[in-house]
């Protein structure tokens, strides 16, 4: 529709919109997922260790461990709570002129981290 082509158009003018920073190295995969109307940002490890075991069959590797991750994310309001998923944990974060601060754990394989927003639930804005 016409807004559709309005925003492509924006985009290709503009250029991408910077929304996550990460320090990480590139075998980390950062994915944003909005669910529940919590924004979801997974951080999946994929950077290669050393292999334990490798037949025709099957091989088997350890993943290294990543540490020392900082994200930062652009939301326009203060979140009223972040957490590290699965478990609820708190994250040590800060928010400072639209962007929320996130220092991670050490990365094995996967965390998330959910941040939660005060929704105006009667325009459906943030």
């Amino acid at each position: 529709d016409t807004r559709d082509e309005a925003l492509r158009v924006v985009r290709e003018v503009l250029g991408p919109v910077e929304t996550i920073r990460v320090n990480a190295p590139t075998g980390v995969e950062v994915v944003p997922v909005v669910h529940d109307g919590s924004l979801h940002v997974h951080f999946v490890n994929h950077v290669p260790g050393r292999i334990l075991h490798e037949t025709r069959e099957l091989m088997l590797d350890e993943i290294c461990t990543v540490h020392d991750i900082h994200a930062e994310i652009r939301i326009a309001a203060k979140p009223i709570r972040v957490v590290l998923m699965p478990g609820e944990k708190p994250v040590e974060h800060s928010w400072k002129n639209g962007w929320l601060s996130v220092a991670l754990p050490p990365l094995g394989h996967h965390v998330a981290v959910r941040i939660d927003q005060i929704t105006d639930r009667k325009n459906g804005a943030r």
